[in-house]
């Protein structure tokens, strides 16, 4: 009986774990965390600044907001011990960051939005193969651009929020390939 109730303990967490990755929200104020404006679209009446952001690479390189007016960026936050976030890092590095690292009008950050240890976020770049800076303690920069972890916020080369996904990156890899291919042409 025991071991019955500590499966069950165990399996509530981590089915919990994983449903929090997915939770799909808004930033409190009624902003819908999705597609904010066609980013080929001239208009842009839709579209809102990014905030200004400045956080620090576990060896010390600061990733500042100013450091990327001119291209287009793409900020993964992450959390360092999300099991979707570590799943789909192959992924975000082969299909995004490898595919555009490139062109000179694009970059990729992330931001751990977990607030973990150097160790941890630096165990999350080894395991997952991510080559991309990866900023620590980004939890509030998350909260200013009202988004949370396993979150993609795609900014442009004008600094405005072209898209905010409303839940896991897997499912928005393509949707960003597409959104980044459009901003680079």
């Amino acid at each position: 009986m025991h071991v019955i109730k500590i499966f069950s303990i165990l399996l509530l967490g981590f089915s919990l774990s994983f449903m929090s990755c997915s939770k799909s929200e808004d930033d409190g104020n009624g902003f819908n965390m999705d597609m904010v404006d066609d980013p080929n679209d001239d208009g842009g009446s839709n579209l809102v600044a990014a905030p200004d952001f400045s956080m620090e690479t576990t060896s010390g390189v600061k990733l500042e907001s100013s450091l990327y007016r001119g291209k287009n960026l793409i900020i993964w936050f992450f959390g360092s011990g999300c099991p979707p976030c570590r799943s789909v890092g192959p992924t975000v590095e082969s299909d995004i960051y490898q595919a555009f690292k490139d062109n000179d009008k694009f970059a990729m950050i992330g931001g751990d939005q977990w607030d973990r240890s150097d160790a941890t976020v630096d165990d999350f770049a080894d395991d997952t193969g991510i080559t991309f800076p990866l900023g620590r303690q980004a939890s509030s920069i998350a909260r200013s651009f009202g988004t949370t972890y396993d979150r993609f916020v795609i900014i442009n080369s004008d600094g405005d929020i072209v898209f905010k996904s409303t839940n896991r990156v897997s499912n928005h890899i393509d949707e960003a390939v597409d959104i980044i291919k459009g901003l680079l042409e």
